[in-house]
């Protein structure tokens, strides 16, 4: 089963910088969801896990994640048990400022 990516976030100009590291970074929310979306068999696609790594980055202390997130893609999806997800490769993100 494979998936795309593809989601809208906002974030103040204060933080900024450190929000899209914490998200788009290399061991940033999105590819520690493709990592946790892919490391077990019979995990449904999640979206609402990616979600939560972007609006509460907790994987070090004082992390600033972003004010809101809209996730397009992935959408909701059951899989089989014998089914792991794969991340497609089409990704999609988008970052606004408001502050």
């Amino acid at each position: 089963a494979l998936y795309d990516i593809e989601l809208t976030y906002w974030t103040t100009k204060a933080n900024e910088s450190e929000v899209v590291q914490n998200v788009e970074g290399s061991d940033g929310a999105i590819n520690r969801f493709i990592y946790w979306q892919g490391s077990s068999l019979d995990q449904d696609i999640n979206p609402d896990e990616l979600r939560k790594l972007i609006l509460s980055p907790q994987w070090e202390t004082d992390l600033a994640g972003a004010t809101r997130v809209n996730i397009t893609k992935p959408e909701y999806t059951e899989l089989p048990r014998t089914t792991v997800a794969k991340f497609s490769g089409n990704l999609k993100v988008d970052h606004k400022v408001k502050d």
